[in-house]
């Protein structure tokens, strides 16, 4: 008798992401920015945040440009792992909507207040056009990693960056990737095994004291918590996949798990 046989075409070819805290895709055309993290929350809009001018571009997430164009993204989702038992990554698909350069430092994300509120990250925009994520551990202590100038815009021509960021658990050197090549690495050892999570909603397009960044674009805004030191992660296979796959998560097997 002939073997009766079925077929299953699953609905993604790669199976959700077990580390991914959150990953934001600039894909809606209304509504809150989704989280493509299972059982995570989504950046929830503002109340006076329409979405005509989150969704003004396809393909974008636009926040910043005023103080109420900002997205929550609650703590239990914005709060991170302890540095004591995962590496940190943190990458965004981002351009400026506007070509001139920052007249302060735009803070696109941020989980922590620098001077009062502790432990989470900020992704920055720099006055000469560099991007920088700030790390600060619950106990105050604070690393950054910082691209050259003029990544984001020289202040002539705003292109869109994919940034990478990679904290190791075990300290020693953090690492930075713009547009799929390593650009910089420096030290994070002063947050290695530290604590990173504040237990407080963290904000797209705004600091968590108001200020109003510059409007930026997100095509993508993601992170994972990885239960393995940085030196057990290929970094150039983490770069490679957010460079060539914007759309998706990263797998487990991209970490070697």
């Amino acid at each position: 008798m002939p073997l009766n046989q079925q077929v299953i075409y699953p609905r993604d070819a790669y199976p959700a992401s077990s580390y991914c805290n959150w990953f934001f895709l600039g894909s809606q055309a209304s509504g809150d920015i989704e989280n493509k993290a299972p059982g995570k929350a989504v950046g929830a809009k503002n109340g006076t945040f329409t979405d005509g001018e989150c969704w003004a571009t396809a393909g974008y997430a636009t926040v910043g440009g005023a103080s109420d164009n900002w997205a929550g993204v609650a703590a239990s989702t914005a709060d991170l792992q302890s540095l004591a038992t995962h590496t940190l990554i943190v990458a965004a698909r981002v351009r400026k909507v506007a070509v001139a350069l920052p007249s302060v430092e735009n803070f696109l994300y941020s989980s922590y207040k620098p001077g009062s509120e502790y432990g989470g990250i900020v992704l920055a925009h720099g006055t000469t056009g560099f991007a920088r994520l700030y790390i600060n551990a619950a106990d105050n202590t604070t690393v950054s990693l910082t691209t050259a100038t003029n990544t984001i815009t020289d202040g002539a021509t705003a292109n869109e960056r994919t940034l990478v960021f990679i904290v190791p658990r075990e300290g020693g050197n953090g690492y930075v990737a713009v547009d799929g090549l390593e650009t910089v690495s420096s030290t994070v050892a002063s947050v290695a095994g530290k604590a990173l999570a504040g237990g407080r909603t963290a904000r797209l397009g705004v600091s968590l004291a108001g200020v109003a960044a510059d409007a930026h674009q997100l095509a993508s805004f993601q992170s994972y918590c990885v239960p393995l030191a940085g030196s057990a992660i290929s970094r150039l296979a983490v770069y490679d996949w957010v460079q060539r796959n914007p759309h998706l998560p990263i797998p487990d097997w991209v970490f070697g798990l």
